[in-house]
């Protein structure tokens, strides 16, 4: 049924995307401190790059998410030159 809601899902898509942007800063921030005692640094520094790496694909994933909603919503986008 709510497939034919694009706009509902495209909200359901921005709580869930946003939820994981929001966990992936979290394992950033807490990565080095938490597991420096249990794994050497250069591992430690591999987990923190992975974050990284899984925020800039969520953040992209979130502007694509926010674009679409907009157009869902009537936006009109207008090409720059």
């Amino acid at each position: 049924m709510l497939r034919n809601h694009p706009v509902v899902l495209a909200q359901f898509a921005t709580h869930f995307v946003n939820g994981q942007h929001e966990a992936s800063q979290r394992g950033l921030a807490e990565v080095r401190t938490t597991l420096s005692e249990f794994v050497e640094p250069d591992i430690a520094e591999a987990a923190a790059q992975a974050w990284l790496e899984q925020g800039a694909r969520l953040a992209r994933t979130r502007r694509a998410i926010a674009l679409l909603d907009e157009a869902l919503r009537g936006r009109v986008f207008v090409p720059k030159l």
